[in-house]
């Protein structure tokens, strides 16, 4: 999958839905990032670019270690991307289906780290 985009060499498809895909991918810096693209802007590509802008804007806003970073963003670009902190590991849905439900301390620290990275604001 030797693709560019804004100048991010993608690695791997990570996911994708109904609009955008997040790719592994390594920045003009060497830096890898999880690169979010998207793939349809809708009938009016304007507000799309509007919302992705939004997007971008609220998470450069939230500072805090159980949320993944925003590096960069283009949402005139074409397509348009953001390009988040890339952290190596598997979903919680992944795991329990390789490895089965969480049990005891596994499943107590996770539940609270879930709960740390929510807030107390929101319990």
């Amino acid at each position: 999958m030797e693709r560019t985009i804004d100048g991010y060499r993608l690695e791997a498809e990570l996911g994708h839905g109904g609009q955008a895909s997040v790719y592994r991918a390594t920045g003009p810096d060497g830096t890898c990032v999880a690169l979010k693209t998207w793939h349809g802007l809708g009938a009016v590509p304007a507000e799309a670019r509007r919302r992705i802008a939004r997007e971008a804007a609220l998470v450069r806003r939230i500072e805090h270690p159980g949320v993944v970073r925003l590096f960069a963003g283009n949402p005139d670009g074409d397509p348009p991307c953001l390009a988040f902190e890339y952290i190596d590991g598997t979903t919680l849905d992944r795991h329990v289906t390789r490895r089965g439900p969480l049990t005891g301390e596994v499943a107590r620290e996770t539940v609270l780290g879930l709960l740390r990275a929510h807030g107390p604001d929101n319990w």
